[in-house]
C-alpha cells in the first residue's frame, strides 16, 4: 500500500536504513521569534503562517501577527523554546521556531538559533522597536548589554507576500501611492524587473512584500482590501500577474 511504499522509500535515504515515522498533526502553523539572554527566552512575535488556498504546494502569501494567542499556548511557546535552549546549551542570540497550534497545545516542527530570514527582522522591529540584527551584532562585538523592549508598538499587523509564475516582472504600480496614504507601511521588493518566475511554489518565487500595520484587526484587513484593489504588478506584456 501508499504507506509501505513510503516506507521503504525513505530507508533508501537513510545511512542506517532506519526512519522515524512522525504523527501528522492538523492545525494552524505558527512562526515564533525571540531572543535568548543569558540562557532565557524572551518571546518577541507570534506569526500565523497562511497559505495561498487550492494549491498543490505549501507557499507561504500571508504572515499575519498574533497578539491574543491564548495563554496556555503562549506558555507551551515559553516552555518549548526553554527545553531547547537546555538541551543544546544555547546561550545567548536569536530563537526561530516554527509549530502546529492544535486545541491547546503546540508541537515544534523546527527551530534554529537564527533571525528569520527575508524581511522578518524588519517585520519584527516595526512591530516591537527590536531589531534582531543590531541586537545580534551588539552581542557579538559585545558593545552593550543587551536590552530587549518589551512593549508592542501595534496591535494588529500582517506581510503579505505577492508571486507570479510564468512570465516577466516588469513593474509594480501605484505602490508608492499605498504607501503615501499610510495604506501600506513598508513594501520590500525580491526581484528585479525583467526577471523571469518560473513558478510560486517557494519563497525565492516572491515579487513583493508589503507590511501593514494598526492598532485593531479591522483597520489591516480594510488595507488589504484597497490594496488588492489598488495595486498592481505587471508583466512584460502590462498584464496584472499577481497572486
Amino acid at each position: 500500500n501508499f504507506l509501505d511504499k513510503g516506507v521503504e522509500l525513505a530507508k533508501k535515504y537513510s545511512k542506517q536504513n532506519k526512519i522515524i515515522i512522525e504523527e501528522y498533526i492538523k492545525g494552524r502553523e505558527f512562526s515564533v521569534d525571540g531572543y535568548i539572554i543569558n540562557k532565557k527566552f524572551y518571546l518577541l512575535c507570534i506569526s500565523e503562517l497562511k497559505k495561498i488556498k487550492n494549491k498543490n504546494h505549501f507557499t507561504i502569501n500571508e504572515c499575519a501577527y498574533v497578539d491574543n494567542i491564548g495563554r496556555k499556548i503562549f506558555e507551551k511557546m515559553t516552555v518549548s523554546a526553554q527545553k531547547i535552549i537546555k538541551n543544546f546549551n544555547l546561550h545567548n542570540g536569536p530563537l526561530l521556531m516554527q509549530g502546529i497550534v492544535k486545541d491547546d497545545d503546540f508541537f515544534v516542527l523546527e527551530f534554529s538559533p537564527r533571525i528569520g530570514g527575508g524581511s522578518k527582522n524588519q517585520y519584527i522591529d516595526t512591530l516591537t522597536e527590536n531589531n534582531m540584527i543590531q541586537l545580534y551584532l551588539n552581542q557579538c562585538l559585545k558593545k552593550n548589554n543587551i536590552i530587549l523592549n518589551e512593549e508592542k508598538k501595534y496591535n494588529s499587523a500582517t506581510m503579505k507576500y505577492y508571486y507570479f509564475n510564468g512570465s516577466y516582472y516588469k513593474k509594480t504600480i501605484n505602490i508608492n501611492k499605498l504607501l503615501n496614504e499610510k495604506v501600506i507601511l513598508k513594501s520590500f521588493f525580491y526581484k528585479n524587473n525583467k526577471t523571469h518566475i518560473n513558478n510560486q511554489k517557494y519563497s525565492s518565487d516572491r515579487i513583493l512584500g508589503v507590511l501593514i500595520a494598526s492598532n485593531n484587526n479591522k483597520s489591516v484587513l480594510d488595507k488589504i482590501v484597497k490594496i488588492e484593489n489598488t495595486l498592481i504588478i505587471a508583466d512584460n506584456e502590462n498584464n496584472d500577474k499577481k497572486f
